[in-house]
């Protein structure tokens, strides 16, 4: 059996997990993958870079792992939807889809962060079809042994942070700010200014990552530098107990709450504003808040009540193995395309 995966673009991080979980599912279904740059999907799906395309038979799957639903009109995505069987969004929302003639097509596809394996196409440098400069930062990243090193990204090391949970508490809120996005800034700048402020006596990473922007708007809590590089921040992640995080861009979850559920942490987030596959609750799950005010209360609630963060963190681990693991994300697909 072969299945024909199609990209349109060689930089998308947030198609990564997919590729992975295909490939981490061939020996299982007995299936041999074949790759193909296809920038030409980018017209058909409105110039969205972070799509798949799946191809089995006669069978035609997207896999849409964008921000948002980031379109011109819903009318638009449903037009998108004719020439293909099923699609898999990201970011669900079911009310959207009520009026659609292609509404029975999509279906949830759940957390998204980058997580990457051998052999994945997305890792090649794209010479010619990229910028050279972001070609040659894919080229470093095949060495050994560094903080960008592709190796860092695989499976396992996600789950090994769930592994040997830290003794002591810890509090963990890593953010950025963007250009243009003034309400999430507003609410990012007092969350930190509030956690730095009421926390002081419980150990505690929490500033922004450094950027012109954040030079402008709150130079006193950016990070160090070597504190918020990707591999630092995730060995940050596994000695936290109580990670932290806000709406991304767009509504959408962002990748720090896919890797705190898979590192098995207690997570303390604004309210997910898009639908899950599988059992995922609030309050069991994560700690909601809406501003800066809730956001102490409940991470409060966490340093009160020990049994609920460890509760909270069998759960999580329980729904990564169910849903967030990348070969199980994609059994979901998998099994439509082989039993159509």
């Amino acid at each position: 059996m072969i299945i024909k995966i199609n990209y349109p673009y060689y930089n998308s991080e947030h198609s990564s997990q997919i590729i992975t979980g295909f490939i981490l599912n061939k020996d299982k279904y007995d299936y041999t993958l074949r790759y193909q740059y296809k920038p030409e999907l980018l017209n058909e799906f409105h110039n969205n870079k972070n799509i798949l395309e799946i191809l089995l038979g006669d069978k035609r799957i997207i896999i849409d792992t964008d921000d948002g639903y980031n379109i011109a009109s819903l009318e638009d995505f449903d037009n998108c939807l004719d020439n293909l069987d099923y699609y898999f969004k990201r970011s669900f929302r079911s009310s959207y889809h009520t009026d659609l003639r292609n509404q029975s097509k999509i279906y949830p596809l759940g957390l998204n962060y980058y997580v990457t394996c051998k052999d994945n196409p997305l890792n090649k440098p794209g010479w010619g079809r990229l910028p050279l400069k972001d070609s040659l930062k894919k080229l470093v990243r095949y060495i050994p042994k560094t903080n960008v090193s592709y190796s860092n990204f695989y499976k396992n090391r996600f789950e090994l942070l769930a592994k040997n949970p830290p003794d002591k508490e810890q509090i963990l809120f890593i953010t950025r700010l963007w250009d243009n996005h003034d309400i999430e800034n507003t609410m990012r700048i007092n969350c930190v200014q509030a956690l730095r402020s009421t926390f002081k006596d419980t150990p505690m990473i929490c500033g922004f990552i450094n950027s012109p922007l954040a030079q402008k708007l709150c130079p006193e809590l950016i990070l160090d530098q070597n504190i918020t590089k990707k591999n630092n921040y995730l060995n940050l992640v596994q000695s936290s107990t109580i990670c932290v995080t806000t709406t991304g861009l767009y509504d959408s979850i962002g990748w720090k709450f896919a890797e705190y559920v898979a590192a098995g942490k207690a997570i303390v987030s604004e309210p997910l504003l898009y639908e899950l596959p599988g059992k995922f609750n609030e309050n069991e799950n994560y700690l909601s808040f809406h501003d800066s005010k809730t956001c102490v209360k409940a991470i409060e609630q966490l340093l009160n009540y020990p049994s609920l963060r460890k509760k909270m963190s069998d759960l999580n681990i329980t729904y990564y193995n169910n849903h967030l693991a990348p070969e199980i994300l994609i059994e979901s697909v998998l099994q439509l395309f082989i039993k159509s």
